[in-house]
Parts: structure tokens; C-alpha cells; sequence
């Protein structure tokens, strides 16, 4: 399951979702965490387990919403050191406007 920005890793998403789809929890789950593409690429890796035989069959997805979260209050600026402002790209980076 593809989710990003959650509490507890994301476990209670995935592990919730198996519930619902009536999976018993002895099934393994994986959660992946990798912004705006980690539904996708939870279907990713199931494509991939599946062509290399490592799996039969899987379910993958994704539940984030970025857009509902304060991405700014994870970065603490007083903690940054000064010269990561000194640049263009810098800025755009940290201030996620570029």
C-alpha cells in the first residue's frame, strides 16, 4: 500500500486495508512511502514480484493526500544551517517553491 505523511509508518493504513479486503493478517503487507508516486509504485513492485516469479498474484494501491498536509511544519528552518538559503536551488528546495 502506497501512503505518505502518516503516523506509525503507515502500518495502521495497510493494515487496515487488508482487514477490509477480508485478507487474514497472516498475509504480509508493505507499505511505501515515496511522496506523490507511492501508489504507483506499490503497483510497481507488485508488476516486478510477479514477473521475476518471486510472487503469484498481489494487490497494491495507494491512500495519500499530500495536498491535506502542512509539508512546511516538517522542516524545522531554525535547524538548518544559514549557507542552505545561499543559493537559488537551495531555496527552492527547502522552501519547496522551485
Amino acid at each position: 500500500m502506497g501512503n505518505v505523511l502518516a503516523p506509525g509508518c503507515a502500518l495502521y493504513n495497510t493494515r487496515l486495508g487488508e482487514m477490509f479486503a477480508g485478507l487474514p493478517f497472516t498475509v504480509p503487507v508493505t507499505t511505501v512511502n515515496r511522496l506523490c508516486g507511492s501508489g504507483l509504485e506499490a503497483v510497481s513492485n507488485i508488476v516486478a514480484k510477479i514477473r521475476s516469479g518471486y510472487i503469484d498474484c498481489g494487490i497494491a494501491g495507494g491512500v495519500e493526500s499530500m495536498s491535506m498536509f502542512n509539508m512546511m511544519s516538517l522542516v524545522p528552518l531554525d535547524k538548518i544551517p544559514p549557507e542552505s538559503f545561499e543559493t537559488e536551488e537551495g531555496r527552492n528546495i527547502l522552501l519547496m517553491t522551485g
